[in-house]
C-alpha cells in the first residue's frame, strides 16, 4: 500500500520546483505542469488493486523520498567517459545528467536541412508552436501516474522536429545518466523527449539510460512521437542502469497514413524496471513493429506493457518480446492489440517467449486481443520454458563443451529479437551488451552474436 505521505511529499517538492528550478518556464508549460500535478495528486502511485499493476509492486519506489536535483556539475563525468556509451561514430549525441542537458558532455554536429533539435529549457523551445501543439497532448496523464509526475516536473528534455522531407542519416542519440555527489540524497530524474516527424521524413533515434554510480536512483521518463504521413522512425531504447535503481518509462506514438515505426527496447538493469509502450495507428496503411528483449537475474523485476490501437483500415502491427530470466528474477509482459470496427484489413501478430535459466525465476505473461472488425488477420501467443536440453545434447555430441553449448542456445534465443533492429550500429551495441550480460551468468564461453545480415537496412 502506498505510504500516506507520498503524495504530500511530491506536492511539496513540486511547489519548491515551481518557485525555483522552473520559474523561467513559459506560461503554457506551467499550465501543463499544474494540470499534471493535480492528476498525480488525484491518483497517487498505483497499487496492486489496479489490473495493469497486479504483478508489479512499486512500493519500494513509493516509500522512498527521491529528491529533484537541478545540478548538472559532476566533475567525474567527462566527455571521454561518455563517449564509451557512443553507438555510432557519426551520431548526434545529446547528454542529459539527472534529466538536465549538459552541453559540455554532448557531441552534436550540424543537422541536415529541414531538421532541428532543441532542449526544452531553451528559449527556442519556449516559443515553438509545434512543440506546444504536441507536447503532453498524446500521453494520458489522468490514467498514468508516472507520466503525470514526469509532466508535473517538466522543465528540460529534447524536442526533435523533422520538417516534411527531412532525412537525418546519422542517428540522434540521447544519453541519460543518473549520478550523485557523495553528500547528495537519492535522486529522481524526469527525462522527456518529443519527436515530431513531418511528412516523408526519416530518422533514427536512440535513447539510452545508464548510471554514473551505484547509488539508488529513480528515473521517470516519457517519450512522445507523432509520425506524419509517409514518415519513418527507427527508435531504439537501451536501459542498463544499476541494480539499485528504479526505472519507469512511458512511450507514446501516434501514426498517420503510410507511416512506419520500428521500436526496440532492451532492458538489463534496475531493481524494478517498467516500460509502457502505446501506439495509435490513426492513418490507413500505417505500420509499426514493437520488439524487445529483457534480461533479469537475482531479485530483479522487469515489466513491459504494450498497447497497440488499430484505428484505421489496412494497418499492420508486429510484436516480438523475448525474456531471459535467471536467479529469482521476475518478469511481467502484458500486450494488448485493440482493433476498432473501422480498422478492416488489419494484420497483427503478437508473440512473447521466455527462457528460464533457473527454477526460481518466474514470469507473468498476458498477450491480449480485442477485435471489433470482421476482416482481420490477428494472432498472438506466448511460451515459457527452460533450456532445450535436446539441442544442448546435440551440440555436446559434436564436441562442444556443456557451458559453450548452453551459451550458443541462449545467444540464439536472444538473437532472434535483436536481429530485428534495423540500424546496424545500434544492433551491434545491443548485441555486445547482451553477450556481456550472459557471460556474467553462463561464463566467458558464451559466443558473440552473428546475424545473417538479411535484416540489415541502415548503417
Amino acid at each position: 500500500m502506498e505510504p500516506r505521505h507520498t503524495k504530500e511529499y511530491y506536492e511539496n517538492e513540486h511547489r519548491r520546483f515551481e518557485s525555483n528550478g522552473a520559474s523561467g518556464s513559459p506560461e503554457w508549460m506551467k499550465e501543463l505542469r499544474t494540470a499534471a500535478m493535480a492528476s498525480f495528486a488525484a491518483q497517487g502511485f498505483p497499487g496492486s488493486e489496479k489490473e495493469e499493476w497486479r504483478f508489479t509492486n512499486i512500493a519500494p519506489i513509493a516509500r522512498q523520498d527521491f529528491a529533484y536535483s537541478p545540478n548538472t556539475d559532476y566533475p567525474a563525468l567527462t566527455p571521454d567517459a561518455i563517449s564509451g556509451h557512443a553507438i555510432d561514430a557519426n551520431e548526434h549525441r545529446f547528454v542529459f545528467v539527472n534529466g538536465h542537458y549538459s552541453e559540455r558532455l554532448s557531441a552534436v554536429s550540424s543537422l541536415p536541412a529541414h531538421a532541428s533539435v532543441c532542449t526544452l529549457a531553451s528559449p527556442d523551445a519556449h516559443t515553438n508552436t509545434e512543440l506546444q501543439r504536441h507536447l503532453a497532448r498524446h500521453t494520458d496523464v489522468r490514467a498514468n501516474a508516472f507520466a503525470a509526475l514526469n509532466t508535473a516536473f517538466l522543465s528540460d528534455g529534447l524536442f526533435i522536429h523533422l520538417l516534411p522531407g527531412a532525412v537525418v542519416s546519422s542517428p540522434i542519440h540521447i544519453v541519460n545518466i543518473a549520478v550523485h555527489l557523495p553528500d547528495e540524497p537519492a535522486h529522481v530524474s524526469y527525462p522527456r523527449v518529443m519527436i515530431a516527424a513531418g511528412e516523408n521524413s526519416t530518422a533514427t533515434v536512440i535513447e539510452s539510460f545508464y548510471a554514473g554510480d551505484e547509488r539508488m536512483s529513480f528515473t521517470d521518463a516519457v517519450t512522445e512521437m507523432t509520425l506524419g504521413p509517409g514518415s519513418s522512425i527507427d527508435y531504439v531504447k537501451i536501459q542498463d542502469e544499476n541494480l539499485n535503481s528504479f526505472h519507469m518509462h512511458t512511450v507514446t506514438a501516434v501514426q498517420q497514413k503510410e507511416s512506419r515505426l520500428n521500436m526496440f527496447s532492451l532492458s538489463l538493469g534496475g531493481a524494478i524496471a517498467r516500460s509502457e509502450m502505446r501506439v495509435g495507428l490513426e492513418g490507413e496503411k500505417s505500420e509499426c513493429t514493437v520488439n524487445g528483449l529483457y534480461m533479469a537475474d537475482g531479485s530483479q523485476l522487469t515489466d513491459h506493457h504494450t498497447f497497440i490501437h488499430h484505428k484505421a483500415p489496412a494497418c499492420a502491427s508486429h510484436e516480438l518480446f523475448k525474456g531471459i530470466l535467471d536467479g529469482s528474477a521476475r518478469a511481467v509482459y502484458t500486450g494488448k492489440v485493440y482493433v476498432d470496427a473501422i480498422a478492416q484489413k488489419t494484420d497483427s501478430k503478437q508473440t512473447n517467449r521466455n527462457l528460464m535459466l533457473s527454477d526460481t525465476a518466474s514470469v507473468d505473461t498476458q498477450p491480449q486481443l480485442e477485435i471489433f472488425a470482421d476482416d482481420v488477420k490477428c494472432t498472438h501467443g506466448t511460451t515459457v520454458g527452460g533450456m532445450n536440453e535436446g539441442i544442448v545434447f546435440y551440440l555436446k555430441s559434436r564436441g562442444i563443451g556443456g557451458i559453450t553449448a548452453r551459451g550458443i542456445v541462449t545467444i540464439g534465443f536472444a538473437a532472434e529479437a535483436t536481429e530485428k533492429i534495423a540500424h546496424v550500429s545500434s544492433r551491434s551495441m545491443v548485441d555486445a551488451l547482451v553477450v556481456t550480460q550472459l557471460r556474467k551468468t553462463l561464463g566467458n564461453e558464451v559466443p558473440e552474436i552473428v546475424h545473417s545480415g538479411k535484416h540489415d537496412e541502415k548503417e
